[in-house]
């Protein structure tokens, strides 16, 4: 027909009054626009004519009229002073067009077979749309891709809800009961996601809309119809690790794999009301949470996909549009045989409660979002797994109807130990020191090897001392300030004399009420301790921490009182509960220092939170079945309802004379220094020496060396100017109780 020849002018021009009427030669028309023609016609025709008592295309007069006669053949139409007779034959036109198109001989239109129209057909038999519902989204997506069209359902401004659904029914010749029917909320055409309506009164292509990132594409897309998912979802990348990487969450493991079956088995049974579920996985960054995942798939031989994080310009997709995205893959995907989604950085997606006008402004508020999760969740046709950082950003009536949760913990010092030796070019000492390390995470191991790979294929070498520097750079500060130094790891006694530092923990060096090496050894037979240290500062509390998690072979997790308190209210109740749950999950040693200032006496309490910490430890005491060590210098401070729950409690005094003398003599030998006698009696004659002591001693060594003490008979030693130094801090410990007029011995310092 050739009145459908100018259609064209429409798609290139906002302002269709300023084109020459004279076809334009030889002018570009693409496949979708060709296909096109008779269905576009007919729309506006009907538009035009304000069919099903809309308004009419424009007011007589409007220069659009004209092109809308070239565009119709009905020639009266182009008369400024059109009247009833012009628009009944509009009416009339419209109805010829409609019928023909649907006839089954179309050989007097174009083509209707095409790439956009077979892309808007796979759809909508994937999704399960009706006819009508298939119909409404072919025009949503015509809307985004026709300007002409645009720019007609423009003439009729703001529409209401109701309005729509007039103009719908209309416009694409529908019954208005079956138009209603696919525009609730609870319609596959709307719980799929391939349309969206807003219920706030605007323009018509403002109210109907397609997604974003997949109407822009139908037009123009080429190939299969099944390739437009290409931006939607991408297939699961296969994983670097595999379960027996993640041996030490057996149980989790076969959870997940538990809750597999029954999720692919309700999938392909597609039971109606019935959903195939949802899992989330959560735990802090770098853990392995996404290697897991894809190594659980893997080994189910699913036929898993990716949700989607970037557009394909590489920018990311708003919380919205990847919303919008997950509930369109469910849909499109549930056929799919053994189909999986992955849904990972979901977090990302959600602004979190305080938020509120700030943050990512492209997020979304779990406030507006609440029901259409929760129907997202229970309807769900494909099996989805959900890759949290912070679960805790969903609301508690979304969290509820997650079929499991795992939390992911960290690796047990085992597991660290076997990645570092896969990955790294380090001696067996080295990987040991390292893997005592629990913020050492697979993402951080994976990085360096990397890193290491890069330099030696470069002809560069990232030897042992600089990928430690690499790792305390990455780590946080506190991860690494126990490590062992690589000169004296693993020395069985002795000091260092290069870096003049403290010496692997012994037993014979500290004054304990307990055998402590027996105490070791009976925790390791049984799993689980709760044991409480305490003494005056300095007598070896934390070193005997440190050495029993060695002994255990476990890592372990130091928490002081600052690590654990919080100015806001419940904050540190969370603290606590995080790391008592994160050492069970680790199997991890779980040392509390500065006991007291968590643990204090309640009766004292003169706030709230104080009494609620408290509470709250103490639960956590009574629950925990790992091994837990406790260290105060103040027992009288401690609440009276901590020694029951408590299974050991051990008191650190100052050396023994005995203690002292040897402490002394091992020291001047590893100093290669001379002792005498006088000197290792005077040392066992100081009152309160303990390890700390010495330590602090060799500290000042290190930087300050000592000058010999000249002896009554002349001779001038070094180990006189130790015992010396050892005198004044005593006495520096003890001056509050000692006679006034006391003087320790003199030193010569340098």
């Amino acid at each position: 027909m050739n009145k459908l020849n100018d259609l064209n002018d429409l798609n290139d021009h906002k302002d269709p009054s300023s084109l020459n009427p004279e076809p334009l030669a030889g002018h570009y028309e693409s496949e979708a626009r060709a296909a096109y023609r008779a269905p576009l016609a007919c729309w506006m025709l009907r538009i035009y004519a304000g069919a099903g008592g809309m308004p009419p295309y424009g007011e007589a007069g409007h220069p659009r009229q004209a092109l809308i006669a070239r565009i119709t053949g009905v020639a009266e139409l182009a008369d400024p002073a059109a009247g009833p007779a012009a628009v009944s034959r509009a009416i009339a036109e419209a109805n010829e067009l409609a019928h023909a198109i649907r006839s089954p001989d179309q050989s007097t239109l174009a083509a209707r077979d095409c790439n956009m129209l077979r892309t808007v057909n796979w759809l909508a038999a994937s999704a399960g749309l009706s006819t009508v519902e298939r119909d409404i989204f072919e025009f949503a997506v015509a809307l985004r891709a026709f300007t002409p069209l645009r720019l007609a359902v423009a003439c009729w401004g703001p529409l209401s809800h109701g309005d729509l659904l007039n103009a719908l029914s209309a416009v694409l010749d529908l019954p208005g009961a079956a138009v209603a029917l696919a525009c609730q909320p609870r319609s596959t055409l709307l719980r799929c996601g391939l349309i969206r309506l807003n219920y706030h009164e605007g323009p018509l292509d403002a109210l109907l809309k397609a997604p974003r990132q997949l109407s822009a594409r139908i037009p123009e897309h080429l190939g299969a119809p099944q390739q437009i998912l290409a931006h939607l979802v991408v297939p699961m990348v296969a994983p670097g690790l595999t379960l027996s990487d993640f041996a030490y969450m057996q149980r989790d493991t076969r959870l997940a794999q538990c809750w597999l079956a029954g999720a692919l088995a309700c999938a392909a049974s597609a039971v109606p009301g019935q959903g195939a579920g949802h899992l989330l996985v959560s735990g802090e960054p770098g853990l392995g949470k996404t290697e897991w995942v894809r190594a659980v798939l893997q080994d189910a031989q699913t036929q898993a996909m990716e949700l989607a994080v970037l557009d394909e310009e590489g920018s990311a997709l708003s919380g919205e549009e990847r919303l919008s995205h997950l509930r369109l893959a469910m849909s499109l995907l549930r056929n799919t045989a053994r189909g999986v989604i992955i849904f990972d950085e979901a977090d990302d997606v959600f602004r979190s409660p305080g938020e509120a006008g700030q943050g990512d402004p492209s997020a979304v508020s779990m406030v507006n979002h609440r029901a259409s999760l929760n129907r997202l969740i229970e309807d769900s046709q494909v099996p989805v797994i959900w890759i949290m950082n912070h679960p805790d950003i969903l609301d508690g009536a979304v969290l509820r109807r997650f079929d499991t949760v795992i939390p992911f913990a960290g690796m047990p010092r085992s597991v660290r130990l076997a990645l570092l030796a896969s990955r790294g070019h380090w001696d067996a000492s080295e990987i040991k020191r390292w893997a005592d390390i629990a913020d050492l995470t697979p993402a951080l191991i994976d990085r360096l090897a990397t890193l290491q790979k890069r330099a030696t294929q470069a002809g560069q070498t990232m030897d042992a001392e600089l990928c430690g520097h690499w790792l305390r750079r990455r780590l946080p500060g506190k991860a690494t300030r126990h490590l062992e130094h690589p000169e004296h790891a693993g020395n069985p006694g002795g000091l260092d004399p290069k870096r003049q530092r403290p010496l692997p923990w012994h037993a014979s060096s500290v004054n304990a009420s307990e055998d402590l090496l027996a105490l070791a050894e009976g925790i390791k037979r049984c799993g689980s301790a709760r044991v409480l240290l305490y003494g005056p500062p300095g007598t070896g509390k934390t070193a005997y921490a440190h050495a029993l998690a060695r002994m255990l072979d476990r890592p372990l997790r130091e928490q002081r009182a600052s690590d654990l308190l919080s100015p806001y209210v419940g904050e540190t109740e969370q603290r606590i509960s995080l790391a008592f749950a994160t050492a069970l999950d680790d199997g991890a040693v779980l040392f509390i220092d500065e006991a007291d200032s968590l643990l204090a006496n309640r009766e004292h309490a003169v706030r709230n939170w104080e009494v609620s910490q408290v509470n709250e430890l103490l639960e956590q005491l009574g629950d925990f079945e790992g091994v837990l060590v406790l260290a105060t210098n103040r027992l009288e401070a401690l609440d009276g309802a901590v020694l029951r729950r408590l299974d050991a409690k051990i008191r650190f005094d100052a050396l023994s004379p005995a203690q002292a003398r040897r402490s002394f003599a091992a020291l001047c030998e590893q100093l290669a220094w001379p002792c005498h006698e006088r000197d290792v009696q005077a040392v066992s004659r100081l009152v309160a020496l303990t390890p700390g002591d010495f330590a602090c001693v060799l500290r000042r060594l290190a930087f300050a060396p000592l000058m010999p003490v000249r002896q009554p008979d002349g001779e001038q030693t070094q180990a006189s100017a130790l015992v010396a130094l050892l005198s004044e801090e005593v006495r520096l410990k003890t001056q509050g109780r000692q006679p006034m007029g006391f003087n320790p011995p003199s030193v010569v310092r340098p």
